[in-house]
């Protein structure tokens, strides 16, 4: 669908599925939340390895580029489990369970060159179900970290707050205080295109909903943002007492109302609580059969699913 596969053919280059390949353990010595990761046997084929990422908004994270990225490499599952994972405060010390499990990852998986995309990035409800950012820039850089940093704050973000971006820093992966840089161009703050932050619960845009997420991947996530933007009004008649609609997320799920919409495998333990809906995760229209509510797409709908090939023009900055 994305064209990647014409044109790997056409250029002659080799189209791998990762998960095609057979996994293997890399130990995380100094890891604080994973001490191991699963990964695709191809790194033991490997001499160097390029970050290429989409520059968009995150969820989970504020911002995916080259350092989160490498998330691609993890082996099917293992992903997932990123998101699942559960520490004790004394560990987490107050920054989220998948910032500090990023960082650990970036310790052992941690890419030679970045080349982060910013033809035509993702803003607001990243990274699946944003609204479309064209910036007309690619960064190139040698420290994958710094590159980060310095399209976090083109983004119109403080690399420094981006707790994934200075817990790496921390352990000593990469600069991000953007003054102990040398960037060529030096006026490429010129460029800086502020980005639409993802909202942090979502509440905001649906205050009739209540999201008991304990432990959800973002797949999940943007599944329940699509059935949201595209089917709030259907599901009306899934309002509890007191006036909303409930929906239960996430592997770690252990309370919500009896009644709940409970979506995607992780919540199974909790499905006597409420409706649920299988599925890793379900899609909209799954969701929609499975509670009984018949649905039509709009054409509004359709137009927000269909792609773009409009990249804009490009600016090439080097680090």
């Amino acid at each position: 669908m994305t064209g990647v596969k014409e044109i790997s053919g056409k250029k002659k280059v080799k189209l791998i599925d990762l998960d095609q390949i057979d996994p293997m353990e890399m130990m995380i010595p100094e890891g604080k939340v994973i001490k191991k990761i699963k990964v695709s046997a191809i790194l033991k084929e490997v001499d160097f390895i390029i970050s290429v990422p989409v520059i968009k908004t995150h969820m989970h994270t504020q911002v995916t580029l080259s350092i989160k990225n490498m998330k691609g490499l993890l082996w099917r599952r293992e992903k997932a489990r990123l998101h699942q994972l559960r520490c004790d405060e004394s560990t987490t010390r107050g920054y989220k369970t998948l910032d500090i499990a990023i960082s650990d990852m970036a310790s052992v998986l941690f890419p030679h060159l970045s080349i982060i995309d910013g033809t035509v990035g993702m803003e607001g409800m990243g990274p699946a179900y944003g609204k479309q950012k064209k910036m007309g820039i690619v960064l190139v850089g040698n420290n994958p970290l710094s590159t980060d940093a310095v399209a976090t704050r083109l983004m119109g973000f403080d690399p420094k707050k981006v707790p994934h971006l200075k817990l790496s820093a921390e352990k000593g992966l990469g600069e991000i205080h953007l003054q102990n840089l040398s960037v060529k161009p030096e006026d490429y703050m010129a460029w800086e295109t502020p980005f639409e932050p993802p909202p942090s619960k979502l509440s905001i845009p649906f205050p009739d909903v209540i999201v008991h997420d304990e432990g959800s991947c973002s797949a999940c996530l943007s599944t329940l943002l699509v059935l949201l933007q595209s089917y709030h009004t259907q599901l009306a008649v899934c309002r509890l007492e007191d006036g909303k609609i409930h929906v239960g997320i996430g592997k770690h799920l252990k309370a919500c109302p009896t009644g709940s919409i409970m979506i995607g495998n992780c919540t199974a333990q909790m499905k006597e609580k409420g409706r649920f809906v299988q599925g890793c995760p379900p899609v909209a229209s799954q969701i929609l059969e499975a509670l009984g509510i018949s649905f039509r797409t709009s054409k509004s709908t359709r137009k927000r699913m269909e792609k773009t090939k409009d990249v804009g023009d490009c600016k090439k900055f080097k680090f």
